[in-house]
């Protein structure tokens, strides 16, 4: 007899980011690229707390909506600057 094949989770659609374990990728490298620029300048805990807490607030604001973070930068920090969007006296509306 063979044993019935294990549940996979099936993501919810094609845009849904990869995780590991619980955590999105983006956070685990947010963590990792912390942990280690603080163990570069021999202080790993520090760097790990830091981390931590910095990835812990990219899943806080980013949470519901992926692209919440780059808008947030965009409003507040004027980057990254859209060259799609053309000057308000150029651009002609329908209707």
């Amino acid at each position: 007899m063979t044993t019935p094949p294990k549940a996979v989770r099936i993501p919810n659609c094609e845009l849904e980011s990869m995780r590991v374990i619980f955590w999105r990728v983006e956070a685990v490298l947010i963590f990792f690229s912390f942990a280690i620029v603080g163990g570069i300048f021999n202080h790993p805990g520090w760097g790990s707390l830091i981390g931590l807490a910095l990835a812990a607030l990219w899943e806080k604001v980013s949470a519901g909506n992926p692209g919440r973070p780059i808008h947030l930068a965009w409003w507040f920090l004027g980057f990254p600057q859209l060259k799609v969007t053309p000057a308000s006296s150029k651009r002609r509306f329908l209707g």
